[in-house]
């Protein structure tokens, strides 16, 4: 077995092999005493923060030290990807209007159309297809992730509900005190000092991160696994079927496009826009369940939603791997 196919069956083995750790735990605590219900909530949960708040970092950190940025776009990179956020959010938004569905479903629909689950997958998909360098790619593609959530996604939702006074308060206030958002940017910012500073890279954090990221990507799909609730799923099968479809078709063919009009396709001999391919053919985000909670829209085809689409990344991925081998 080839080294690339090995890779792409190690990718696989990790994705399902972390869900299927997520669903033992659940089966496992599932009709125990309240206490070790939510205590084992705990733990998952804390595992998933070390991920998102340590882990995370220190590999951004690394890849932003040690990478060479001549070639590199610092603004169309990161506009392709808000702008993928963009045709996700309105493309979800006439589907659903298509269909004619109720405000409450084409809230949901906008979310999980609006959401991508670029961090546990981009991430560590572009690290396996394109090493550390694609770390950085997927970095720069995320940059206006949060923003565009927080002050698009999560306003343009409380829209739906008839509870307008659900959400008060600055939305961009709320941003800059977000820990995720400190920590992403500050992560950005300490890699690119010690770069542009000179500072030698210790060799052995090569080794660190080649194993930090598979350990990440695996404590943030624990989680994931853990809070699937497979209920409901056959009665969205249009609604499923259209945020597949923008996810994998429309929104990858959208992307496409724009790389060749920005000239992306030719930075890096092509490595750029390997990465913009993977970034592109992401499953919806947990975040997308997240503001239809809290507004009250339809949970349940979120949840589906987010659900088949993260089950569908698995052949998804092998036909990537088939397109950028």
């Amino acid at each position: 077995m080839n080294s690339r196919l090995l890779s792409l069956v190690s990718t696989l083995a990790l994705i399902v092999g972390g869900f299927v750790l997520g669903r033992i735990v659940l089966v496992l605590t599932r009709h125990r005493s309240e206490r070790t219900q939510t205590q084992t909530q705990r733990v998952v949960f804390f595992f998933r923060n070390i991920a998102f708040f340590v882990i995370s970092p220190f590999v951004v950190i690394n890849a932003f030290w040690l990478i060479d940025f001549n070639g590199i776009s610092f603004i169309s990179v990161p506009l392709v990807g808000l702008m993928a956020l963009m045709a996700g959010s309105g493309s979800a938004v006439l589907y659903a209007r298509a269909l004619k569905l109720p405000k409450a479903q084409e809230g949901a629909m906008f979310c999980s159309g609006s959401c991508t689950n670029l961090g546990a997958f981009g991430s560590y998909l572009c690290f396996v297809f394109l090493g550390e360098t694609g770390i950085v790619y997927a970095a720069l593609y995320r940059i206006f992730e949060t923003p565009y959530y927080y002050l698009f996604m999560f306003p343009t939702a409380k829209n739906y509900t008839q509870d307008k006074n659900s959400v008060k308060g600055n939305r961009i206030l709320q941003l800059i005190k977000d820990p995720i958002v400190i920590i992403f940017f500050f992560s950005i910012v300490s890699g690119l000092c010690l770069n542009l500073i000179g500072v030698p890279r210790p060799d052995y954090f090569s080794h660190l991160t080649k194993v930090m990221i598979p350990l990440s990507t695996v404590l943030l799909l624990v989680p994931i696994g853990y809070t699937m609730r497979l209920s409901k799923i056959g009665q969205y099968r249009k609604e499923v079927a259209g945020i597949s479809i923008i996810k994998y078709i429309l929104t990858p063919l959208f992307v496409i496009g724009v790389s060749f009009l920005f000239g992306l396709h030719r930075i890096d001999n092509g490595q750029l826009f390997k990465a913009l391919i993977v970034l592109s053919a992401l499953p919806a985000g947990f975040m997308s369940l997240v503001p239809v909670q809290m507004f009250g829209l339809d949970l349940h085809l979120a949840n589906a939603s987010w659900m088949i689409t993260t089950v569908l990344l698995i052949p998804v991925i092998a036909v990537i791997w088939l397109v950028i081998a």
